[in-house]
């Protein structure tokens, strides 16, 4: 047989497929040929993949910032459950003066209190606070991560066509909606979020807006055949790599919506619960009458605040896994060729770029709880801020010529110049 077969030259071999068979026939035995040696087939094609958007650092990066959402939860959930047993300690008493938000007594340790000795809720309260400093700085830092990534998913969708860009847009709706997750986590305890309510909301409301733009443009490429590679059409969304993804792809607008209008709906819910025992112009308003609003809104934002918290924590962690998925799965049907797990600049500097996060931390926590304990008072000044009055350059040289201590108290602002009016008064000295 195989001597006969020598005979025929490859364009009869094919005349001779034409002729006896259907007009499928071939095809179906490209497909059935492909089918029988898909890893063979898929390692051929020599994909290198993308580390711009799925190599080893930015999936490292990734890791890094679930890892410290997952601690900061937990440990403002030990926060959450102390305040809320504490609230309600004082509210079935009757308590109420001690109820204010502003100065709790576990704030002020040191009303009751006259050694110098720190107490074990001094302790507590410095603790706290620099917790709050360094969630406010990683959430600040992760916000600006996700804008730039969702920015960047978003412009490579509606931009970018050149080859490969539908792989890339896999990783890049999977980052986007994890580092969002992230934030949304986080969200309830975010300090800023007290200081600057409209505007956190509202930030976090154009996230999610962007990012159901970034599922919308990357859904309608995905169902689209132009510019696909032979690796992504057939390897990548032929072997159903990706086939849970594209569901969440297709479902992610409607959720995002339904979240903001959710979320917007709970906070006017909460806003009016709220009004009805805290004034506008007073902290707390409690009576025997309000007690119930209270219990209210303890169990509401408990209730809904939970959700939010643990919903975002889930979806963070669940994409985050599915993009390590997809890596591991391309890493197999790629073969020698993968490019991702290479230690290029960039993946260096994806992690590399949390490091000035660490040490802000570990500086806020000196500062915080060590430094009034364990270090001189030449060595404070290393943690502490500049005072506010020595941070005015006119005002120190001119203090720096008079060869004066400076006072800020006794100088006084110009509201038009900034400097002092005293410098003014004073007649200039003769050198």
């Amino acid at each position: 047989m195989a001597s006969a077969i020598e005979n025929y030259s490859g364009g009869q071999v094919v005349d001779w497929f034409f002729t006896t068979g259907d007009d499928d026939s071939l095809i179906s035995l490209i497909d059935q040929t492909r089918n029988e040696c898909f890893p063979e087939f898929c390692k051929a094609l020599t994909w290198k993949g993308n580390p711009d958007v799925s190599g080893i650092g930015v999936d490292a990066a990734f890791i890094i910032q679930a890892v410290f959402a997952t601690v900061f939860l937990l440990i403002y959930i030990g926060f959450q459950i102390s305040d809320t047993i504490y609230f309600r300690q004082h509210l079935e008493k009757g308590d109420y003066e001690h109820l204010s938000p502003e100065q709790p007594p576990r704030e002020h340790p040191t009303k009751n209190n006259t050694s110098q000795e720190p107490t074990q809720s001094m302790k507590i309260s410095d603790l706290r606070r620099a917790f709050d400093d360094c969630l406010e700085l990683f959430w600040s830092t992760c916000y600006v991560f996700a804008f730039t990534l969702v920015i960047a998913a978003l412009t490579f969708n509606v931009v970018y066509r050149s080859e490969g860009h539908i792989y890339s847009g896999y990783f890049g709706y999977l980052g986007a909606v994890h580092s969002v997750a992230v934030l949304l986590c986080l969200w309830p305890w975010f300090p800023g979020r007290t200081k600057y309510p409209v505007l956190t909301f509202s930030g976090l409301v154009a996230l999610l807006l962007l990012v159901t733009g970034v599922s919308i443009t990357f859904f309608s490429e995905t169902k689209s055949p132009k510019n696909k590679t032979t690796f992504e059409s057939v390897c990548l969304e032929g072997g159903q790599s990706t086939h849970y993804v594209q569901g969440l792809v297709k479902y992610t607008p409607y959720a995002t919506l339904a979240l903001i209008i959710f979320w917007g709906a709970s906070l006017f819910v909460i806003r009016r619960i709220r009004l009805s025992f805290v004034s506008e112009k007073t902290d707390l308003d409690i009576t025997k009458e309000s007690r119930g609003a209270l219990s209210l809104y303890l169990a509401v934002t408990g209730v809904l605040g939970g959700f939010l918290v643990l919903s975002s924590l889930a979806i963070a962690w669940v994409f985050l896994v599915f993009f390590m998925y997809l890596r591991n799965k391309v890493r197999k049907l790629s073969g020698p060729s993968y490019a991702e797990d290479e230690w290029g600049f960039g993946q260096v500097v994806a992690v590399v770029a949390w490091m000035p996060l660490l040490g802000q931390f570990s500086a806020i926590v000196v500062r915080k709880l060590f430094a009034s304990q364990y270090l001189t008072d030449h060595a404070k000044k290393w943690f502490e801020p500049v005072p506010e009055h020595q941070r005015r350059t006119p005002w120190i040289i001119a203090n720096a010529l008079r060869k004066t201590k400076p006072r800020a108290e006794e100088m006084p602002l110009s509201p038009i110049s900034g400097r002092s009016s005293q410098l003014r008064q004073q007649p200039a000295k003769t050198w």
